[in-house]
């Protein structure tokens, strides 16, 4: 069976907050970038994630240089202190 056209209740209750966030996200298209939270967990996940990886083919932990270099993105957000 095709695929019908559908309405969904969340454009209109982005519409309800934020006429113009609305119009952004579903007219043009464009996403809102992460909040803060968001940004920091993605981050300390990628961190992770990347330690795990090497890890698994090595058995070592990443290099402590690595490591800092990816915790430069952190202190780099303003919401860091």
């Amino acid at each position: 069976m095709p695929d019908r056209p559908h309405l969904s209740v969340t454009p209109f209750q982005t519409y309800l907050g934020c006429p113009l966030q609305c119009f952004f996200r579903y007219a043009c298209g464009m996403k809102m970038p992460p909040m803060g939270e968001t940004a920091l967990g993605r981050t300390i996940h990628e961190m992770l994630k990347e330690n795990c990886r090497q890890k698994t083919e090595s058995g070592l932990d990443l290099p402590l240089g690595q490591i800092n270099g990816a915790s430069g993105r952190l202190s780099s957000h303003s919401w860091i202190t």
